[in-house]
């Protein structure tokens, strides 16, 4: 994920990405996040976590369109950077830290890490599994 960050400048400030910007990703996360907060506290007087879903949907917009004004990075990149994070941590193995009891997968009805599918490969319903994770396949000690 990091294979094309470049972080010497010089930059051009029209221009900057996540992978162009001097910023890591934890300083990108925290601004944006600082930022979401500020403009919540400014348009809706409460926290961005606190507000109506309606009111994060049109802040979140705003980022998405790039009209916010974020140090350092554009809004839009922080928020594709939020959105491609977000995706990661719902539907990776839980193995890495997110997706707590696989319930990305449950929503998705998607089986996980099964080894053989050769029992139902050629059936023609649709075969509802429960998930597996990779920890399940690794020994308990």
């Amino acid at each position: 994920m990091n294979g094309k960050d470049y972080r010497q400048g010089p930059f051009e400030p029209s221009e900057l990405t996540v992978e162009q910007t001097r910023q890591t990703r934890g300083e990108i996360f925290i601004r944006g996040i600082r930022k979401m907060n500020q403009e919540s506290q400014e348009r809706f007087n409460t926290s961005f976590d606190t507000a109506e879903e309606e009111q994060q949907i049109e802040i979140l917009q705003d980022f998405q369109d790039g009209e916010v004004n974020l140090k350092g990075i554009s809004s839009d990149a922080f928020f594709g950077l939020l959105r491609e994070t977000t995706l990661e941590g719902v539907y990776s193995d839980p193995l890495y830290g997110g997706n707590r009891n696989m319930e990305g997968w449950k929503m998705k009805e998607f089986p996980g890490s099964v080894a053989p599918y050769t029992d139902i490969v050629e059936q023609e319903e649709f075969v509802t599994m429960e998930p597996i994770s990779l920890t399940d396949y690794q020994q308990k000690s």
